[in-house]
């Protein structure tokens, strides 16, 4: 589209139960959304090679050139709104027919569950609009957001970071389930989208913009819907903070905060924190000081106890200059972890118990 990309998140495939690729949302200027899906198709003997398809776009209402322009000392227009992140999921609308949906924030503090229905076996996609807004958070705009399916049961959350260091999180289950509902009833579109607010506001969480967040669910919280969610954010106070947040859905159908347990670091870098990751266990970090920080998690969960503590395992200079995102993935047996960062230029690092090995792409 010819606009700068703010945010990235990839999905696996719902329908094909996450085998054959991943889909590719892109956000950034011009309120400009893409979505690609990418797969590996077999080469000749053991070789395969990345194959890109792209989906769909979702322009601006008036279009990626409006006419009109805005007049000196004019506000701001809607041609200035920007995408600043996304995150996604997916769920299997019927055989084959995925509903992606993406969870984004706008320049102009907004933030909306947005769906597209995708056809894997004709290869035809819809933009079905907007499934919820959420309202009622921080009145600033958001810098990182994220979302995830918990349990069986379809329970969907949301969490926000902003400009002024708040982070919320949202249920927005029933946004999720109603939109499903409806289209397997046979309607399209939705109606607008419906309202949410936030479970819980934690104001000060950092001093000033949440720029990266990371979140994942903790197994082993009782069941019976109780949940328990490990977020990890940076910020620009060049602060590092980890939080496990506990939800329970009542009696009456309803998710409720119970509590959280938390840990800050400060000057958990030389600059600001641009790019986390954790699985819960691990977490790692990035900022602009082009350095990589790998973090342990360790919990005290008992009678009456909750207690998350974080403690530094490794640090090291990077070769890519000016480090804005990262990326990890563990081995299955805990041993190694694999982390791409993204900047001017682009390093993977390898790291294990035994070993640190660096490679420049």
């Amino acid at each position: 589209a010819g606009t700068q990309v703010r945010a990235l998140s990839l999905c696996l495939p719902a329908a094909a139960g996450g085998a054959g690729g991943v889909y590719i949302a892109a956000v950034g200027a011009k309120e400009v959304a893409t979505v690609w899906r990418v797969s590996f198709a077999p080469g000749g003997g053991q070789e395969s090679r990345l194959q890109t398809k792209f989906v769909s776009m979702m322009e601006p209402k008036g279009g990626l050139r409006p006419k009109t322009k805005r007049k000196a000392g004019e506000g701001k227009s809607a041609a200035d709104l920007r995408y600043m992140a996304v995150d996604t999921f997916s769920h299997e609308l019927r055989r084959g027919v995925d509903v992606l949906f993406m969870l984004v924030s706008l320049s102009d503090a907004t933030v909306r569950l947005v769906a597209l229905e995708i056809d894997e076996e004709t290869g035809s996609s819809e933009w079905l609009g907007q499934a919820c807004h959420l309202v009622g958070g921080s009145q600033n705009p958001t810098l990182s957001v994220g979302c995830m399916v918990l349990g069986d049961d379809g329970t969907t959350v949301a969490f926000t970071g902003s400009t002024d260091g708040m982070v919320c999180c949202w249920d927005i289950s029933e946004a999720v389930r109603g939109l499903l509902c409806r289209l397997r009833s046979g309607a399209k579109a939705c109606e607008g989208g419906s309202e949410v607010s936030p479970l819980v506001r934690i104001e000060g969480v950092h001093d000033s913009g949440v720029n990266a967040m990371a979140t994942r669910a903790i197994e082993g919280v009782g069941g019976g819907g109780n949940y328990r969610v490990c977020v990890v954010s940076g910020g620009d106070d060049q602060a590092l903070h980890a939080k496990d947040i506990y939800l329970r859905r009542n009696q009456g159908g309803d998710l409720a905060f119970i509590g959280d347990s938390g840990v800050r670091i400060p000057n958990a870098h030389h600059s600001a924190l641009r790019g986390v990751w954790t699985d819960g266990t691990v977490a790692a970090t990035t900022g602009i000081d082009q350095r990589l920080n790998l973090w342990r998690l360790i919990r005290r969960v008992g009678e009456g106890v909750r207690s998350l503590k974080v403690q530094l395992l490794r640090s090291l200079t990077v070769e890519a200059g000016e480090t804005e995102s990262l990326d990890a993935a563990m081995a299955d047996d805990g041993g190694a972890c694999l982390v791409a960062l993204a900047g001017r230029g682009l390093s993977v690092v390898e790291l294990s118990n035994c070993s640190l090995k660096t490679h420049l792409c």
